[in-house]
């Protein structure tokens, strides 16, 4: 199941791993912060980084400006 919707919309875990990436993390502590399978969280990250809303630091990965609004819709909806 893919992490964004025909519509652009993102499902849950997707919304959960943009939020938790305020600061760099990597999928490994993702994965305890979140409590998912570690192949959905990686899964995740590899489809918000190809849609340009998380991208890869030295640290681990981060929300991108464009994550950032993508989830300021979601609040405010």
């Amino acid at each position: 199941m893919p992490c964004i919707r025909d519509d652009g919309s993102l499902v849950p875990l997707a919304q959960d791993v943009l939020a938790a990436l305020e600061q760099a993390k990597d999928a490994q502590t993702l994965f305890h912060e979140l409590k998912q399978p570690l192949f959905m969280i990686r899964k995740a990250l590899r489809e918000l980084c190809d849609a340009g809303f998380v991208q890869v630091e030295d640290s681990g990965y981060i929300i991108t400006p464009s994550g950032r609004t993508k989830l300021a819709q979601k609040a405010s909806s």
